[in-house]
């Protein structure tokens, strides 16, 4: 006598591969023109919910790099009212993924996701005002480089291409390149996109790099 398969059994399988855990974790997005930091609302083995205000198309191609070894790629299925709906390009162990990110983030050196550009700055503080070169962005800290003279703990204040003054200190400064500890962080939603920190040119990929 053959037995009837347990539908209880195989469904199951199906809402444990399709549950969404909550998270609270931040992604930096790379598209075709454009990357960002967004924050993810939820994931599951097969996709993940963005909150984010960039427009966004259904279909655009996005590489979703959540740590310096973890990156997905994916298409959005779906945005509206302040969301996105990602579909990866392959299923993931959401479980396993999850347990990877918390060790990345426990282990020693552990650097938090970052953006890469090239846009000018103002420096100033009580000996004066300068020009410095913005070579990356994170919530809590900027990348520079610059060929004078800056001391560690110095305060400062710096003015970006977008407009936003932040206060802060030189965290560190090699005699070329430094990074400076804000004393405000940046919003997520400040950091979705590089678009308001460059002027970008015509060939953008030419000059946003990953």
């Amino acid at each position: 006598m053959k037995r009837r398969p347990d539908s209880s059994s195989a469904s199951s399988e199906r809402q444990a591969e399709d549950r969404y855990l909550t998270v609270h974790r931040v992604a930096k997005v790379v598209r075709q023109d454009d990357k960002g930091l967004w924050r993810v609302r939820n994931m599951s083995n097969r996709g993940m919910l963005f909150e984010v205000d960039v427009p966004v198309s259904p279909n655009e191609r996005l590489t979703i790099i959540l740590s310096d070894a973890i990156r997905l790629t994916g298409r959005v299925m779906w945005s509206g009212d302040g969301r996105c709906g990602i579909v990866f390009d392959e299923p993931v162990h959401i479980g396993e993924l999850l347990r990877a990110l918390v060790a990345e983030r426990e282990a020693e050196g552990y650097r938090p996701l970052r953006l890469s550009l090239r846009s000018p700055a103002r420096l100033w503080s009580d000996e004066g005002e300068t020009e410095i070169m913005v070579t990356s962005l994170s919530r809590d800290g900027v990348g520079f480089s610059y060929d004078g003279e800056l001391a560690e703990g110095d305060r400062i204040n710096i003015a970006l291409a977008d407009g936003l003054c932040r206060r802060g200190n030189i965290k560190w400064f090699n005699g070329q390149r430094g990074g400076i500890r804000l004393a405000c962080p940046f919003a997520i939603s400040q950091l979705e996109s590089l678009r308001n920190f460059i002027s970008v040119p015509r060939d953008s990929r030419s000059f946003i790099r990953q």
